[in-house]
């Protein structure tokens, strides 16, 4: 799994960052060969990718599409989040929602 994180006011937040700072995800899923890519490759498949996704009028038509991502548990994020510990705060790291989209819908483990 690898986060790609997107957005001017995200990189605002993260300048003092917070416990509660969270942003929205779409997880999509990639080849496993894409681990292995040179950067500039990565991020232009990503970006076909995406585009490809929002284009399908049958995705993103609600919030309930997006996963919330609590940043600070993103790796690298915060130093303390290498401890399973950290993770006991459920007011923050909250557990995952019943549903989930289901694979069929472009929706996968594999996130960015």
């Amino acid at each position: 799994m690898e986060f790609c994180i997107l957005g001017h006011g995200l990189y605002e937040k993260a300048l003092k960052p917070y416990t509660g700072i969270t942003g929205q995800g779409l997880p999509l899923q990639v080849e496993p060969a894409f681990f292995g890519w040179p950067l500039d490759r990565r991020l232009a498949y990503l970006d076909n990718l995406l585009a490809d996704h929002l284009s399908d009028p049958r995705h993103c038509s609600n919030t309930r599409d997006l996963t919330p991502v609590p940043l600070l548990g993103v790796p690298g994020w915060a130093a303390d989040n290498e401890h399973e510990s950290y993770y006991d705060n459920t007011l923050y790291f909250r557990p995952g929602r019943r549903t989930r989209p289901k694979p069929s819908d472009g929706f996968a483990e594999s996130a960015t």
